[in-house]
C-alpha cells in the first residue's frame, strides 16, 4: 500500500498514518489532513523516499552518469564563449545570429499549454544561444553539487566494510520524530521487549506499523534509537510563525533558537 507520489497517495492509506500518528501524540496536538482543490491526499509526514540508491550498482551507474554529463559539458560551454581573437569573435556571432533565429523558427506556437514550452518559447525569443549556455552553466553547476554528493555518499555509505544503514526506514523514522517532538516539546521514545523483541513503546509500535503499511522490511527500534538519538533542540521548538519565517525576530520563547538558512553557492566546484 506505498505511495506512488509523495503529493498524491491512496485515501486509505493517509487515513491510517493519520490515525496511527494521532495515537501517539495529545488530543490536543493531533494533526489533520490539509484540504483544497489541489490536494490530493495527504499524510502527516512526507513519506517519498529519500534520494539514495539501493544498490552500489545503482549508485554508480547514477556517478557515472553525473562526471560524463560534466565531461561533456566543460567541453561544450567553452566553444560559445566571447572570443578575444576577432576573426573568432565574428564567427561566433554569426553563428548566434544563425542560431537564434533557428530556435526562433522551431519555439512552440501559441497557444502554449505546458510550461516546459512556454520556457523553450522564452529562451528563443531572448536569445537562443545566450540562454541555452546559461542554462548549460546552471546545469553543469547543479551536476557539481550532485557529484560532491554522491561522492559523500560514498565514502559515508558504500566503501563501509558492513552493510550499509536502511535509509527509507530512518527517514521515516526522522520524520516522525520530529513531528512528535515539535507537537509535544519532548522527544519519544524508543524500547522494545527483553523476551520477544517487540515494540514496547507507543513511538516504536507507531513506527512498526507504519513500516508494515509503506513495505519497509526492517525493524522498527533501531532505526527509532537513531532518529531520537538525532533530535536537537531545534526540533522540540513549535514551528515558526510566519513573521519569524521572514526574519522579524523570534518569539521570546524561541530565543537562542538559530534559524537556519538557504545560502546559494557562488559557483561550481571544478
Amino acid at each position: 500500500m506505498q505511495s506512488k507520489s509523495p503529493h498524491q497517495i491512496d485515501p486509505e492509506l493517509s487515513d491510517k498514518l493519520f490515525s496511527i500518528v494521532n495515537d501517539i501524540l495529545p488530543s490536543d496536538k493531533q494533526v489533520k489532513p490539509r484540504t483544497g482543490l489541489l490536494t490530493f491526499g495527504d499524510a502527516p509526514f512526507h513519506i517519498s523516499q529519500p534520494n539514495q540508491h539501493d544498490t552500489k550498482a545503482e549508485f554508480e551507474h547514477e556517478y557515472q552518469i553525473v562526471t560524463e554529463a560534466m565531461a561533456g559539458l566543460r567541453k561544450l560551454v567553452p566553444l560559445f564563449l566571447t572570443r578575444e581573437d576577432a576573426d573568432q569573435q565574428r564567427t561566433l556571432d554569426l553563428l548566434r545570429l544563425e542560431f537564434d533565429a533557428k530556435m526562433q523558427q522551431g519555439a512552440p506556437e501559441t497557444p502554449i499549454d505546458v510550461a516546459i514550452d512556454l520556457v523553450r518559447s522564452v529562451v528563443a525569443d531572448v536569445g537562443g544561444l545566450r540562454a541555452s549556455v546559461r542554462i548549460f552553466i546552471d546545469l553543469f553547476r547543479a551536476l557539481s553539487e550532485r557529484r560532491d554528493e554522491l561522492e559523500q555518499h560514498r565514502d559515508k555509505f558504500w566503501n563501509l566494510p558492513h552493510r550499509a544503514p536502511e535509509y527509507y526506514a530512518r527517514a521515516i523514522a526522522n520524520r516522525l520524530a520530529k513531528l512528535y517532538a515539535r507537537k509535544t516539546g519532548q522527544k519519544p521514545t524508543s524500547g522494545a521487549s527483553t523476551d520477544t523483541g517487540d515494540a514496547s513503546t507507543k513511538f516504536t509500535k507507531a513506527l512498526e506499523q507504519i513500516f508494515s503499511l509503506l513495505d519497509i522490511q526492517s525493524g522498527a527500534r533501531s532505526p527509532a534509537d537513531w532518529a531520537i538519538k538525532n533530535l536537537t533542540e531545534e526540533d522540540l521548538a513549535p514551528r515558526m510563525s510566519v513573521l519569524e519565517n521572514l526574519g522579524l525576530g523570534p518569539s521570546p520563547s524561541r530565543k537562542g533558537l538559530s534559524m537556519s538558512r538557504c545560502v546559494l553557492p557562488e559557483g561550481a566546484k571544478d
